[in-house]
């Protein structure tokens, strides 16, 4: 997708993805998340789909992608297969952690182009964990912000 920092494959990790304001958006709901993955997974599978995660960014969740959108978040977010020649049921199935990298960019190419394109990814996540969770009739929870003291000594650091 044109002009979506999500085209970027590490790119968009190092800079977008793995910050501070992402990880606590991903971690206020991670059981959350745990949730909606095990949802799709099977007792012997164990992993996500891809036609599991097609169809909870294309289908079940009301956030505007198409199938293309879907393949592309899955696509851009799954690990190095090492042997591919010999393991390539591996591009099959996506990973509890690739899985996150897949909300991530979904939530990143939902506002591509559009007045929202530069809030902060943390934003972004926030609204399509809105439009993930509906399904399931989970609540996304907020970030909890704790607030420490300042003392005399932190002046001379």
């Amino acid at each position: 997708p044109k002009g979506s920092r999500a085209a970027e494959w590490q790119g968009f990790r190092d800079n977008s993805l793995w910050c501070v304001d992402v990880n606590d958006v991903l971690d206020a709901n991670l059981d959350l998340l745990r949730k909606v993955y095990k949802f799709y997974t099977s007792p012997v599978a164990h992993q996500m789909s891809l036609e599991s995660a097609m169809d909870l960014l294309a289908n079940k969740a009301d956030n505007g992608m198409n199938d293309r959108d879907a393949l592309y978040c899955y696509g851009m977010s799954k690990m190095t297969v090492v042997d591919e020649n010999n393991d390539s049921k591996r591009y099959e199935s996506i990973l509890f952690v690739e899985f996150l990298e897949m909300v991530c960019r979904a939530a990143d190419l939902k506002f591509s182009g559009s007045e929202l394109e530069s809030i902060a990814l943390s934003r972004k996540v926030e609204h399509i964990l809105d439009d993930i969770f509906a399904p399931f009739h989970f609540r996304r929870r907020g970030v909890r912000v704790e607030i420490t003291e300042e003392t005399e000594s932190d002046s001379d650091y």
